[in-house]
């Protein structure tokens, strides 16, 4: 496996794994580990510097919602109600509320597409 910091390959079963705080992590195959990130890293000096970056990083919960609502928008492309939204994510309505409006200030949406001539 590749360190998170420096890119080295490691030898099998000598890399470090480690889980740190981060909400903008989010898995779809296992919920209870989103808002935590997996490190592996080649180290114990590249483990500490990793997980000194994140504890400098503020911990947003609207951050991890935002993308609970995404994971699942694209699970179902045909979309949802945000009662579904709700639902799907584990969220209250006013949670999936406040992540939309929180995507849409940090990541807007593109331009409209013009039609073809």
């Amino acid at each position: 496996m590749r360190c998170d910091l420096c890119g080295t390959f490691s030898t099998p079963g000598s890399e470090i794994h480690a889980l740190v705080a981060d909400s903008s992590a989010v898995y779809g195959q296992d919920p209870l580990l989103d808002g935590r990130r997996i490190l592996t890293v080649c180290s114990p000096q590249h483990l500490a510097e990793l997980q000194h970056h994140y504890r400098q990083r503020p911990f947003v919960d609207v951050e991890l919602w935002a993308g609970k609502v995404a994971l699942a928008l694209q699970r179902h492309p045909g979309g949802l109600s945000t009662q579904q939204l709700a639902q799907k994510t584990g969220l209250t309505v006013s949670q999936v509320e406040h992540a939309i409006t929180w995507r849409h200030e940090n990541h807007p949406a593109p331009p409209p597409i013009e039609p073809a001539d």
